[in-house]
């Protein structure tokens, strides 16, 4: 069961930039560099999954049961088909996760805070595959520049060009953090 102080976070979407900011990405960036630094994919990073403490100044990872330990020095693990779509990253259709998958759900979670609602809802299984492997995220124009940057940054469809802890870091001390879109596929009709 749950520690008394710590409360389920969907209940509050839609949420702040500023709690994003200040509160939401710090909390689950330190929380995903120490199960990653321990060799821990989460893999069902989503809203229902974090918690808040009751005053609301940390968030907090639950619900560890899809999660999968890496072998020594890995970075990548193959894995069974078990994910949370519309949350899993492109590479886990192919049957991998790694660090960033978990930062690609940490992305589409953030997306869903903020605009309170399933971007994926009313999509088929096949249509919310589509969009992950083919597709970028519709990012709602209501969005400020700044949050819709940190979430494209989150879920770039390329590993190696997906935000992580250092460039988490980074936005939450208002740096500049590059974004790395190598994005060939089709831009109509794609929301952006």
């Amino acid at each position: 069961g749950l520690r008394n102080d710590v409360k389920v976070i969907v209940g509050g979407a839609p949420v702040t930039e500023e709690f994003v900011e200040k509160v939401l990405v710090p909390s689950v960036n330190e929380g995903l560099k120490t199960l990653h630094g321990q060799g821990i994919i989460h893999r069902d990073i989503k809203p229902s999954n974090l918690y808040f403490k009751e005053d609301k100044r940390g968030v907090v990872l639950g619900d560890f049961g899809i999660s999968s330990l890496l072998d020594n020095d890995a970075t990548v693990r193959a894995t069974g088909m078990s994910r949370p779509l519309g949350y899993a990253a492109p590479e886990t259709s192919a049957g991998f996760v790694s660090k960033e998958s978990d930062y690609y759900a940490f992305g589409i979670t953030i997306l869903q805070l903020v605009t309170g609602h399933d971007i994926f809802a009313g999509m088929t299984e096949m249509q919310i595959l589509y969009q992950t492997l083919n597709k970028r995220i519709p990012i709602p124009k209501n969005i400020s520049p700044r949050i819709a940057v940190l979430i494209r940054g989150l879920t770039q469809k390329e590993r190696k060009d997906r935000w992580g802890y250092n460039e988490l870091c980074r936005w939450c001390r208002n740096e500049y953090v590059p974004l790395n879109e190598n994005f060939n596929a089709p831009t109509k009709n794609d929301g952006s």
